[in-house]
């Protein structure tokens, strides 16, 4: 990387103005993870008065999760970015959600995606985001994320044979 090349934490700025001293002070080169280079809930709604009373707390949290996980950001060209790494993230993100969506589910009793739906959505349904977890870990043959892979499975198959 050159002095003069863009900054590769994404902050647009050029490295030698930017984190080049950061990396010369440390003992090896910096690892940004994705939530650090970006706001990733810049434009989500969460401190509107309107939307808190619109939407269960609980519910909130998960969808902002999901949000992190799933939202859509423009990402300029020059980023270097590490698309396993980003991988991984939504994983964890979703997976974070799955847990709070479950212990929601079992506290207001809800056996059901349209269920959780009807009462508690915000931005995404809840099937829709559940499946997308279970397809961001096809393929990954890490032993450290089989339980995350089980309880989404399960929870896709049980949830969905209730809604039909």
């Amino acid at each position: 990387m050159g002095r003069n090349d863009p900054c590769p934490c994404g902050s647009g700025r050029k490295y030698k103005h930017c984190c080049l001293s950061k990396d010369q002070n440390s003992s090896g080169p910096a690892i940004v993870r994705l939530e650090d280079k970006y706001d990733l809930l810049e434009m989500y709604p969460r401190d509107s008065e309107l939307f808190r009373n619109m939407y269960d707390a609980e519910a909130v949290d998960i969808d902002m999760l999901v949000y992190k996980a799933l939202h859509h950001r423009a990402i300029p060209i020059w980023v270097k970015r590490d698309l396993e790494q980003e991988r991984i993230g939504k994983i964890d993100y979703l997976n974070e959600a799955l847990e709070l969506f479950l212990d929601k589910c079992r506290q207001e009793q809800i056996t059901s995606f349209a269920a959780y739906d009807e009462r508690f959505m915000v931005h995404y349904r809840a099937y829709e985001w559940v499946s997308a977890l279970v397809d961001l870990m096809k393929g990954d043959e890490r032993t450290e994320i089989e339980d995350v892979r089980k309880a989404a499975k399960e929870t896709l198959e049980r949830l969905r044979r209730n809604d039909e």
